[in-house]
């Protein structure tokens, strides 16, 4: 019981992380139009978006500076899930909190491996005496190389995991990480 409360939270933490920015920024991570209305796991990808800060400090030392201190605070984002419309106690069953659940613990393990690295990454570019924009570049590089549900939970691709059948894509990826969750309270 405690773990479902657990996931329900941890659900919701993530989604506001959305509906906590701003329009502008919220506007980038809003569902593409060739799926509008369909699959509403999907979204602009945060690689996309991380790419085209990066472009813009390119020529810019103390921009790129700022950005990157920026990746060297801790993120306390976690995995992000697609809702279908229709209220959240509507749409989230047990099996749903469950395999929750599981998602949130395997990527969680991985999120922490990745803040780790990406402060090495900073401290060791800093050290070297690397350009704020290498080091950016070295970030990237090293989120790109992540496993698929790390991608996935962090919508860096544009795909976000979903508990509903109403989100497709977004369904399959929870069922290749989830799709055996067991009672144990049964």
């Amino acid at each position: 019981m405690i773990s479902s409360i657990s996931s329900q939270i941890q659900a919701y933490s993530s989604l506001r992380i959305y509906s906590s920015q701003t329009v502008q920024q919220r506007s980038n991570l809003l569902p593409t139009s060739d799926n509008q209305g369909t699959d509403n796991s999907k979204l602009h990808s945060r690689r996309d978006l991380m790419r085209n800060k990066i472009d813009s400090v390119s020529e810019n030392d103390e921009a790129a500076e700022e950005l990157l201190k920026n990746y060297s605070k801790p993120d306390c984002g976690g995995c992000l899930f697609a809702v279908s419309s229709g209220s959240l106690e509507e749409k989230i069953d047990t099996i749903a909190i469950r395999r929750m659940d599981r998602i949130n613990q395997l990527f969680n393990r991985e999120f922490r491996q990745v803040q780790v690295q990406t402060a090495d990454i900073i401290s060791e570019g800093r050290s070297a005496g690397k350009k704020p924009q290498e080091i950016l570049e070295d970030i990237y590089s090293l989120y790109d190389s992540q496993s698929e549900l790390f991608k996935t939970g962090r919508g860096w691709n544009g795909q976000l995991f979903s508990t509903s059948p109403d989100n497709p894509s977004g369904f399959e990826m929870t069922l290749k990480y989830a799709s055996d969750v067991i009672d144990l309270q049964a």
